[in-house]
Protein backbone atom coordinates (compact mmCIF):
# COMPACT_ATOMS: atom_id res chain seq x y z
CA UNK A 1 0.00 0.00 0.00
CA UNK A 2 2.71 2.54 0.92
CA UNK A 3 4.68 1.63 -2.17
CA UNK A 4 1.62 2.15 -4.38
CA UNK A 5 0.88 5.53 -2.78
CA UNK A 6 4.48 6.58 -3.35
CA UNK A 7 4.21 5.55 -7.00
CA UNK A 8 0.93 7.48 -7.38
CA UNK A 9 2.44 10.60 -5.79
CA UNK A 10 5.49 10.44 -8.04
CA UNK A 11 3.28 9.84 -11.08
CA UNK A 12 1.10 12.84 -10.21
CA UNK A 13 4.12 15.08 -9.73
CA UNK A 14 5.57 13.87 -13.02
CA UNK A 15 2.28 14.63 -14.80
CA UNK A 16 2.12 18.17 -13.41
CA UNK A 17 5.77 18.79 -14.31
CA UNK A 18 5.14 17.36 -17.79
CA UNK A 19 2.21 19.70 -18.37
CA UNK A 20 4.29 22.72 -17.35
CA UNK A 21 7.27 21.72 -19.47
CA UNK A 22 4.98 20.78 -22.37
CA UNK A 23 3.33 24.20 -22.25
CA UNK A 24 6.71 25.91 -22.35
CA UNK A 25 7.85 23.67 -25.22
CA UNK A 26 4.67 24.46 -27.17
CA UNK A 27 5.14 28.21 -26.67
CA UNK A 28 8.78 27.97 -27.79
CA UNK A 29 7.77 25.83 -30.79
CA UNK A 30 5.28 28.44 -31.96
CA UNK A 31 7.90 31.15 -31.60
CA UNK A 32 10.57 29.15 -33.48
CA UNK A 33 8.08 28.21 -36.24
CA UNK A 34 7.95 31.86 -37.31
CA UNK A 35 11.54 31.50 -38.53
CA UNK A 36 10.99 28.29 -40.54
CA UNK A 37 13.01 28.05 -43.73
CA UNK A 38 10.61 25.60 -45.44
CA UNK A 39 7.23 23.96 -44.87
CA UNK A 40 6.89 20.15 -45.06
CA UNK A 41 3.12 20.27 -45.48
CA UNK A 42 0.58 17.66 -44.40
CA UNK A 43 1.28 14.72 -46.73
CA UNK A 44 0.63 11.32 -45.12
CA UNK A 45 4.25 10.15 -45.33
CA UNK A 46 5.45 13.00 -43.09
CA UNK A 47 3.30 11.63 -40.29
CA UNK A 48 4.91 8.19 -40.72
CA UNK A 49 8.41 9.72 -40.81
CA UNK A 50 7.70 11.88 -37.73
CA UNK A 51 6.30 8.86 -35.87
CA UNK A 52 9.42 6.79 -36.57
CA UNK A 53 11.79 9.66 -35.71
CA UNK A 54 9.89 10.34 -32.47
CA UNK A 55 9.99 6.66 -31.51
CA UNK A 56 13.73 6.42 -32.25
CA UNK A 57 14.44 9.57 -30.27
CA UNK A 58 12.57 8.17 -27.26
CA UNK A 59 14.50 4.90 -27.56
CA UNK A 60 17.82 6.79 -27.67
CA UNK A 61 16.77 8.91 -24.68
CA UNK A 62 15.68 5.91 -22.62
CA UNK A 63 18.81 3.92 -23.49
CA UNK A 64 21.01 6.86 -22.51
CA UNK A 65 19.03 7.16 -19.26
CA UNK A 66 20.31 3.67 -18.41
CA UNK A 67 23.88 4.14 -19.68
CA UNK A 68 24.90 7.72 -18.84
CA UNK A 69 25.30 8.35 -15.12
CA UNK A 70 24.04 11.93 -15.31
CA UNK A 71 20.75 10.77 -16.84
CA UNK A 72 20.60 7.66 -14.63
CA UNK A 73 20.52 9.91 -11.56
CA UNK A 74 17.16 11.20 -12.77
CA UNK A 75 15.89 7.89 -14.19
CA UNK A 76 16.71 5.64 -11.23
CA UNK A 77 13.49 6.69 -9.43
CA UNK A 78 11.62 4.62 -12.02
CA UNK A 79 13.52 1.53 -10.84
CA UNK A 80 13.50 2.25 -7.11
CA UNK A 81 10.46 0.27 -5.96
CA UNK A 82 10.94 -2.66 -3.58
CA UNK A 83 7.80 -4.30 -4.99
CA UNK A 84 7.32 -4.70 -8.72
CA UNK A 85 3.66 -4.14 -9.58
CA UNK A 86 1.60 -2.17 -12.07
CA UNK A 87 1.92 1.08 -10.10
CA UNK A 88 5.73 0.93 -10.42
CA UNK A 89 5.35 2.21 -13.99
CA UNK A 90 4.02 5.49 -12.52
CA UNK A 91 7.37 6.19 -10.84
CA UNK A 92 8.70 8.84 -13.15
CA UNK A 93 11.11 11.68 -12.50
CA UNK A 94 9.91 15.25 -12.16
CA UNK A 95 12.94 16.47 -14.06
Amino acid sequence: PKDTLTSLALGTGSTVAGILVGGMALAISYWVARFAVFDIGYQWYWFVICFVVDDLSYYAFHRSAHRVRWFWASHVIHHSSQHYNLSTALRQTWA
